[in-house]
């Protein structure tokens, strides 16, 4: 009989699906999600689809007059039995209410918070929240406007102290890359000695519309934050705007990420499922479920590759080494795993149109259409805004270089 909470819940919310979907071994991963994703990823959608909703609990907190202002979107609310409850305010009405639950990790109960983009009206509650928890990391997967909306509302202070309720936020640090940001806060709160320092991870990477073309971006973000987040530390607050969708896809690639190291399988399935049972909507849309296999596939494959600086030297020479039965230094498999990662031919438009063709000095190398660089067109001549020439991302700074064609007369 297991004892360990986790294990309890998966039981308890054992669906039919996860029976049928039960987890895949790490070496399997490449030809599973590629059977997934055949025939315009037919059984992807078939499988997402069948993820069971888990609406069955009550959200009474959710629906009182007093709280509703607190949340977001009105059919994006917070679980009872799982809902994070603020310590009350004597008198005030509502004040343990936060739109926010618990959510399971690997093998460890309530490993994070998912909760929505914070508004003007609960940054109090929001910051008291974290100093409750005694969390020491934010996670912030999406920018304060995207498509000129609000996504969220800006509940840190640009520079200096802010006082938010009865908490004060100053911030200590930034450091801007090309693909996140990470912000150092010293929190203290009214009448109490204690000072305690928080971290704000935001990745800003994810585009308006859909999911990241490909998951590198994202995998340095997230082994970042898990590389920064102290063992001690309560649980890492997960948001975006609604707190459901990216802030999910976060959350099972972590606990995924987790899960490989000692048992070798993944189970994106069951650990959506029993994410449902503790906040709505999680993993929101088929293209995040898609974008989870690519991201646990492109871990899975390519491993960390980050070095400190310091163990550089070691490393090089740990890679020079003929690996064991394989007859290749590690060098060249790493080399080899780069070669696998081919592009479809679909990411390549403008540079494959006949009036194009010409302008590409080998066929065989040309620029995807998401990252070319586009010239101003010229009115009534086809392709004028076509040029062998890719955008590429630095460290600090996006788009921050251009690779080119040497030029050619034609």
């Amino acid at each position: 009989q297991p004892k360990d909470p986790v294990e309890m819940r998966r039981i308890n919310f054992q669906t039919p699906g996860m029976l049928s979907h039960p987890p895949i071994p790490i070496a399997d991963m490449a030809e599973h999600t590629e059977r997934l994703k055949a025939n315009d990823s037919l059984k992807l959608s078939q499988e997402y689809e069948s993820i069971d909703p888990g609406q069955q609990f009550t959200w009474e907190h959710s629906n009182l007059e007093v709280n509703k202002p607190k949340n977001r979107y009105a059919n994006v609310i917070a679980y009872d039995h799982s809902r994070v409850i603020l310590q009350p305010i004597e008198g005030i009405m509502g004040s343990d209410y936060i739109n926010a639950n618990y959510v399971d990790g690997y093998r460890r109960q309530n490993a994070y918070i998912a909760t929505q983009g914070p508004l003007p009206e609960t940054f109090g509650d929001f910051w008291r929240m974290v100093w409750e928890q005694r969390s020491a990391t934010i996670v912030m997967m999406t920018r304060l406007e995207e498509k000129s909306r609000i996504k969220c509302d800006q509940y840190w202070p640009n520079r200096g102290t802010e006082t938010y309720g009865f908490i004060q936020v100053t911030l200590l640090d930034t450091i801007e890359l090309a693909t996140f940001c990470v912000r150092t806060f010293s929190l203290h709160k009214n009448g109490s000695s204690e000072k305690r320092e928080v971290r704000q991870f935001q990745f800003t990477a994810w585009p308006d519309h859909g999911v990241p073309e490909y998951p590198t971006p994202f995998l340095a973000f997230l082994r970042r934050v898990k590389t920064c987040n102290p063992p001690d530390a309560g649980p890492i607050v997960v948001h975006c705007s609604a707190g459901v969708g990216r802030t999910g896809c976060f959350i099972v690639i972590d606990a995924m990420l987790e899960r490989i190291k000692p048992e070798k399988t993944v189970d994106v399935y069951g650990h959506v499922t029993l994410m449902r049972s503790q906040r709505n909507y999680m993993v929101q849309t088929e293209d995040q479920y898609s974008f989870i296999h690519e991201a646990l596939l492109e871990a899975v494959g390519c491993g960390n590759t980050e070095v400190p600086a310091r163990s550089l030297y070691a490393y090089i020479q740990k890679l020079a080494q003929v690996e064991p039965g394989e007859h290749v230094t590690g060098m060249e498999l790493e080399f080899k795993r780069l070669a696998n990662s081919k592009a479809h031919t679909s990411r390549f438009i403008s540079a494959n149109l006949p009036c194009n063709k010409f302008k590409n000095r080998l066929v065989n190398i040309m620029p995807y259409e998401s990252t070319r660089v586009c010239l101003q067109p010229i009115r009534g001549v086809e392709g004028s805004d076509y040029i062998n020439a890719s955008f590429i991302d630095g460290y600090r700074q996006q788009k921050a270089y251009i690779a080119t064609q040497g030029p050619s007369a034609v």
